[in-house]
């Protein structure tokens, strides 16, 4: 076979360091460069070259692969933000008055949970506030029937009839009204009165 020129060698060096050239051309560059010591210096710089660089250009792939990552998590925290905040604001511009008419409304989250789940009412009167002797129950709007039942049986009486905001419950001794007021648009708060 005869010899090819150092500047043919030079150009398939690149292609033998990263291992794609064919097995023929392995071959030549092998001969070659146990005869030609410019070449094997070079292909010999090449190869450390290689081992260099590499792990430096991983390393900046790296980082971008991570700021990437890292300022993708922040615009979609901020998005989250931005929807969540929206929300929020829409929901109390609209229900402000009536989210905070019987005071805190925190006390009443779990209570709407209860409802929205497994609950057709629920006892929100809380331990030490002050009711002036009332009770008060938290139904779904318009869906007081098992309420109903629930004071019947409770305080062994009957409902009667609705007097406005009013409910009266009657037995043959005595009489309850239980006063109805819509809370959020969604729900009733009943206030069971003292029994006469």
């Amino acid at each position: 076979m005869s010899k090819l020129p150092c500047k043919v060698i030079e150009d398939l060096c690149p292609l033998y360091v990263d291992d794609v050239c064919s097995d023929e051309s392995k071959n030549i560059i092998e001969e070659h460069i146990l005869e030609c010591e410019n070449c094997k210096a070079k292909l010999y710089a090449m190869r450390q070259n290689l081992s260099i660089n590499p792990p430096i250009i991983k390393e900046n792939i790296t980082e971008k692969k991570l700021f990437k990552k890292v300022k993708r998590i922040w615009i979609i925290s901020m998005v989250i933000v931005l929807i969540f905040s929206s929300f929020l604001f829409i929901f109390l511009s609209g229900h402000t008055p009536e989210l905070f008419q019987e005071g805190n409304p925190l006390p009443y989250t779990k209570s709407f949970i209860q409802l929205i789940g497994f609950k057709d009412y629920v006892n929100i009167t809380t331990v030490g506030e002050s009711t002036n002797g009332q009770i008060r129950f938290l139904t779904r709007k318009d869906d007081h029937k098992d309420f109903f039942n629930y004071i019947e049986k409770e305080y062994q009486m009957k409902y009667r009839s609705q007097m406005g905001a009013g409910y009266i419950f009657e037995n043959d001794t005595s009489s309850m009204v239980l006063v109805s007021e819509t809370y959020m648009k969604f729900y009733t708060i009943f206030k069971v009165g003292t029994v006469h």
